[in-house]
């Protein structure tokens, strides 16, 4: 039995807390995104996986300015 890797999103840099949408019925194509909660801060990021946008998201928390 194999153990499952679930990644979690990363606190927002400046503080907020990130906030995950993806595909729905009206969307099912969309991408997986993430953005941070604070109205006041634009970071976000996306991926065709939901890992994907996590990992994405997880990289720019460390390195805010890629």
């Amino acid at each position: 039995m194999e153990a499952i890797k679930i990644r979690e999103a990363v606190a927002c840099h400046c503080g907020g807390h990130p906030k995950i949408f993806g595909p729905c019925e009206f969307a099912p194509r969309s991408h997986w995104g993430i953005y941070c909660d604070n109205p006041a801060c634009e970071c976000m990021a996306s991926g065709v996986s939901l890992d994907d946008a996590v990992e994405d998201w997880n990289l720019k928390q460390v390195h805010p300015y890629l």
